[in-house]
């Protein structure tokens, strides 16, 4: 399905964010259906206080969710690649990894769950309640409207008590959440296991683009995809992913400074990623010594270079020593280590 479809065929209407039902966010997200990458960069920055709030799925983010991979692959790699886009292009890329972040975190809470479908239908029906009845404050304008312009005020009266049509000004604030009380944490169940199950279509669209020319590979990518990987359902790409990340590290020199970095980034994905990284304890990197030493701390020899890693945080410049990775060496050897 297209975006422009996805965008079109989706009741909003029915679906809440983290303010109110979703049809008010409709306008922003078609502007990423654009040209113009100044408002299509402000229409990204919609995307995480509505729809993924305080770390938190709701029930429009799923079709949030569709429609940025629909417009991503309509994109193609060609036009993510634009510079003029790269804004809006990282923007969308960190909204889909950081609700893989959060399905990472709440899959144990997740596990054995079914979506709730009598929450989902009662949820709806108050949706539909809400908009059927009467707005006060838009009556007492009506009415006085009415009487001023000569109207008899029955007539006005009854004027203002026309349920409004759906489709009407969005149902806002925390109000909405009030209404539906007990329904909330089914709601946010429902969307946790619905954004669940996109966990392939998610892959689908970014694994292709891991791999680049000339056996590298698209770091943002790989950032992007990596919390997907590890969610049921994951296997294939997962083995796809390893399998390039092992073979462009085999391609690194460790004693080359130029390529430490990338050296150091692929090597934390493969403690993202489970792997066992007992064979680069002896590294002569000691950030990769330290991110061995967390793939499998049980491991002889890995306190103690953990203990050495945190005494190392220490110094002014820990940055000198480990790289970028210094800071999630430090909160996950400190853990280890506790």
């Amino acid at each position: 399905m297209t975006a422009s479809n996805i965008l079109e065929t989706t009741d909003w209407s029915h679906l809440l964010h983290a303010h109110g039902t979703a049809e008010g966010a409709v306008p922003a997200l078609k502007t990423l259906q654009g040209e113009d990458p100044d408002p299509m960069a402000e229409a990204v920055d919609v995307l995480e206080p509505y729809f993924l709030r305080q770390s938190t799925p709701y029930p429009a983010t799923p079709a949030a969710l569709r429609y940025v991979l629909a417009i991503l692959a309509e994109w193609g790699a060609e036009r993510a690649g634009d510079e003029s886009l790269a804004d809006v292009a990282e923007g969308l890329s960190i909204f889909v990894r950081n609700i893989g972040f959060l399905l990472r975190r709440c899959e144990e809470d997740l596990a054995g769950r079914a979506v709730d479908a009598q929450a989902a239908q009662r949820a709806r029906e108050i949706l539909d309640e809400r908009a059927a009845a009467p707005d006060p404050a838009a009556g007492a304008s009506a009415s006085g409207s009415a009487s001023a312009a000569g109207t008899p005020d029955g007539a006005g009266a009854a004027g203002a008590h026309a349920a409004p049509e759906r489709g009407g000004p969005p149902a806002k604030g925390d109000d909405v959440w009030e209404a539906l009380g007990e329904l909330r944490d089914p709601l946010i169940y429902n969307a946790g296991l619905e954004l669940m199950g996109l966990t392939s279509e998610v892959l689908d669209v970014f694994v292709p683009r891991v791999p680049r020319p000339n056996g590298r590979i698209d770091l943002e990518t790989l950032d992007t995809v990596v919390p997907w990987l590890v969610l049921p359902g994951a296997d294939d790409a997962r083995t796809a992913v390893l399998a390039e990340v092992c073979d462009r590290l085999d391609g690194l020199d460790p004693t080359d400074p130029r390529q430490r970095e990338e050296r150091r980034t692929l090597v934390q994905v493969l403690v993202d990623l489970k792997e066992d990284l007992s064979g680069l304890g002896e590294d002569e990197d000691p950030a990769v010594r330290a991110l061995a030493a967390i793939s499998r701390p049980e491991h002889e020899g890995a306190v103690p270079e953990l203990v050495r890693a945190l005494r190392r945080m220490t110094e002014e410049d820990p940055e000198s020593v480990y790289g970028p990775t210094w800071t999630e060496i430090r909160d996950q050897a400190d853990s280890a280590v506790i």
